[in-house]
């Protein structure tokens, strides 16, 4: 697709799009994926649309776990949760082809809602089930993520229910995002989805989602740690939504 065929008003609207994901991004540390690919295929093919965000996605989860540099101690513990990432992204990749990504978004979109509202003051983890949880969290991120493009939920739900404070609780996502997005960006890549034409688009898309990101994370400063917590409840219940009409489209 020719970039270049978008008229000025569609252009600027995923300028306009790519900018508030990015602030929604940089106040929450999740939710772009589903701003940039739903804005994005709008206009272009989904597969297209999930290359041009490449950029956008990889830079913006660098920066926000290089932000939370300080914490990195505590996100290399969670390696344990990283390595089932990644192996079953690998996994998810390979079996796209033969599952269908209708059902995978419609049944996790499901969970997600049902979770969000049901839950009562958020339930907790005990560190003592982190041994085991953790790389089953894990492994159900990467395998969604590979399908789905989506790995954000189950590790969402899982962190939230940890009570991470939001400080660590954003790098950590962003730490999980960069693992689980390699192999898709090398598999978008092989498959010469990920072209010099769409590279260079996705690096343009960058700019207004950095910018968003800076103010996002401003902003951020600003929000209690109650109204995090509620507000990431209230982007797993859009995330869960979108899934659901990806599933029934």
């Amino acid at each position: 697709m020719a970039f270049l065929d978008l008229d000025p008003m569609t252009l600027a609207a995923l300028g306009v799009a790519f900018l508030l994901g990015g602030v929604l991004k940089g106040v929450a540390g999740a939710g772009l994926p589903m701003v940039l690919v739903s804005a994005a295929a709008s206009v272009m093919s989904p597969a297209v649309a999930v290359a041009l965000a490449t950029v956008p996605l990889f830079s913006s989860n660098v920066v926000q776990t290089w932000q939370g540099r300080r914490y990195w101690p505590q996100i290399l513990g969670f390696w344990p949760l990283m390595v089932p990432l990644f192996a079953l992204t690998v996994v998810g990749a390979r079996i796209l082809v033969t599952v269908d990504p209708k059902i995978i978004a419609l049944i996790l979109g499901s969970v997600v809602i049902l979770f969000s509202l049901t839950r009562s003051g958020n339930p907790r983890v005990a560190p003592a089930s982190m041994t085991w949880l953790g790389p089953l969290v894990g492994s159900l991120s990467g395998l969604l993520g590979g399908v789905s493009s989506f790995h954000g939920p189950p590790l969402l739900m899982y962190f939230s229910a940890l009570r991470l404070p939001k400080d660590l609780f954003v790098p950590l996502l962003g730490a999980c995002f960069v693992v689980g997005g390699l192999p898709l960006y090398a598999s978008l890549a092989y498959h010469h989805v990920l072209t010099p034409e769409v590279f260079l688009a996705s690096v343009v898309a960058a700019v207004p989602v950095q910018l968003g990101m800076e103010l996002g994370r401003r902003l951020r400063g600003r929000v209690s740690e109650q109204a995090f917590r509620k507000l990431v409840t209230v982007i797993l219940v859009v995330i869960g939504l979108n899934l659901v009409r990806r599933g029934l489209g």
